[in-house]
């Protein structure tokens, strides 16, 4: 478990300790993360570590996390906006899992267009969290 938790503390800070980060920031997540239960505690821990308008793209080490799933869709760079690509193929079964289940918590299918007011930081949140929690084989 020891490697597992290197590997989510370094991504976490990677993603709150960004520059970028003003008020979705550490600081702001111990705030929240202090009065919450266990089962809270994780999902404090990931549930803003996407932020595509603050950050101005993905969140910073995500790229093997995320790439298979959302792409950009180069007219709406401004804007933030992606295609749900992958439902995935080609993955580890514990990858698949994880992603099925934040598609289905958030009514995502493939193709469709999510930009930050319409889920994509919480969903690219979700995914995250699952495969970095799923690869962990104790956890599965």
């Amino acid at each position: 478990w020891s490697k597992a938790l290197e590997k989510w503390a370094d991504f976490l800070a990677n993603c709150y300790m960004a520059d970028t980060r003003r008020f979705h920031s550490f600081g702001h997540i111990m705030k929240l993360y202090n009065n919450s239960c266990p089962v809270q505690k994780v999902a404090v821990l990931f549930h803003d570590v996407a932020y595509y308008q603050v950050d101005n793209g993905p969140p910073p080490g995500s790229a093997a996390l995320l790439d298979d799933v959302l792409e950009l869709i180069p007219l709406e760079r401004s804007e933030h906006i992606y295609t749900v690509t992958n439902t995935g193929g080609g993955r580890p079964k514990e990858d698949c899992l994880g992603l099925r289940a934040a598609m289905k918590v958030f009514s995502v299918v493939p193709g469709q267009k999510l930009d930050p007011t319409v889920g994509l930081n919480e969903f690219a949140s979700a995914v995250a969290a699952s495969r970095l929690l799923l690869e962990e084989s104790d956890v599965v």
